[in-house]
């Protein structure tokens, strides 16, 4: 869920390297809005990072992203990562979004 909007989305962000920076506010995220229904992307904003990720591996982010949501029957915030030399997505965490 949007937490700024309260909208029905699914949003991935990323950045190359760890996410200390972006924890931080060492750097702004590339970003995708995806209709949490259809999977369609509605929005990207940021500096495109195609050499650092597939649209085939963005959408299985979004398709995991609401699997993990129906599963836990609530919005969640998801900390992933892609290994470097095998490309393999991985999710580290989820928790709970509180602010919708």
């Amino acid at each position: 869920r949007n937490p700024v909007t309260k909208q029905n989305h699914i949003i991935i962000e990323m950045i190359k390297g760890v996410s200390d920076s972006l924890m931080n506010g060492f750097c702004s995220p590339m970003r995708y809005y995806f209709d949490f229904t259809t999977l369609h992307i509605i929005n990207e904003e940021g500096n495109k990072m195609e050499e650092f990720i597939t649209s085939q591996q963005i959408f299985n982010l979004a398709s995991n992203a609401k699997k993990v949501h129906t599963c836990f029957g609530k919005p969640q915030d998801i900390e992933w990562a892609i290994e470097k030399y095998t490309n393999k997505i991985f999710l580290n965490q989820t928790r709970i979004i509180t602010t919708v």
